[in-house]
């Protein structure tokens, strides 16, 4: 799905949101909780915070991968 979608999803079900292309490399520990709070995209490793404010690439910001994890 896109990340309008798996935002909206993921907010509404207190979850967080990766990329199916994620999964198969290196970043597959890594997760995305997108919240509007000052930290704004805070992102996970091995389920600890490890930096807060997301940059996503263009790539990021066009895939269609986008999937939903606890």
């Amino acid at each position: 799905m896109n990340i309008y979608k798996a935002v909206k999803k993921a907010r509404k079900r207190k979850r967080f949101i990766t990329r199916k292309k994620y999964i198969r490399t290196m970043l597959a520990n890594v997760k995305i909780k997108p919240t509007n709070s000052t930290g704004c995209c805070i992102v996970f490793k091995n389920n600890k915070s490890s930096t807060s404010r997301w940059n996503p690439s263009a790539e990021d910001l066009a895939a269609k991968d986008w999937i939903i994890v606890d």
